[in-house]
């Protein structure tokens, strides 16, 4: 004879409130990022991101953007990237290029108006540059433009 009447035992209570508090855990956080002061917003992006050929050099230039917003964080170091995808392996117009970092270069003050940095070309590659304005506490900003070239 069933005395409980339809009552659910502490064993099961305890088990559905475990798998209450694991649902919450896995479910409820949301996507991670580095933090960002509240009200603070991301400085405008470098736009204007070029370069010179000599030999087997690139001398990459731009202009670190003038603060457009009143709350915007101020750049501390930038961040040069850079994809190489052999000659050899064809031109593939709509696969994701790779980045890499290959240099940090600070901003004095975040004041800099124009910035270069010079990489080594190497034969037998496409190589595809960008750069990524970083704040004091590794704050991230949006991509710069592209700027390609083969030796």
């Amino acid at each position: 004879m069933n005395l409980n009447h339809g009552k659910v035992g502490a064993p099961t209570q305890i088990l559905a409130g475990l798998l209450g508090m694991l649902m919450l855990i896995i479910l409820g956080c949301g996507v991670k990022a580095m933090p960002v002061a509240p009200g603070q917003t991301l400085p405008a992006p470098v736009r204007d991101l070029t370069g010179k050929i000599t030999g087997d050099q690139a001398t990459l230039s731009w202009t670190i953007p003038a603060k457009e917003k009143k709350n915007a964080w101020i750049p501390a170091a930038v961040v040069v990237y850079r994809s190489r995808v052999a000659l050899k392996d064809g031109d593939c117009d709509h696969c994701p290029l790779k980045f890499d970092p290959i240099a940090k270069l600070s901003i004095p003050g975040g004041v800099a108006p124009k910035m270069q940095y010079v990489d080594m070309l190497e034969t037998g590659f496409r190589h595809t540059y960008k750069v990524v304005l970083i704040g004091a506490d590794e704050e991230r900003g949006e991509d710069s433009n592209l700027f390609a070239v083969q030796p």
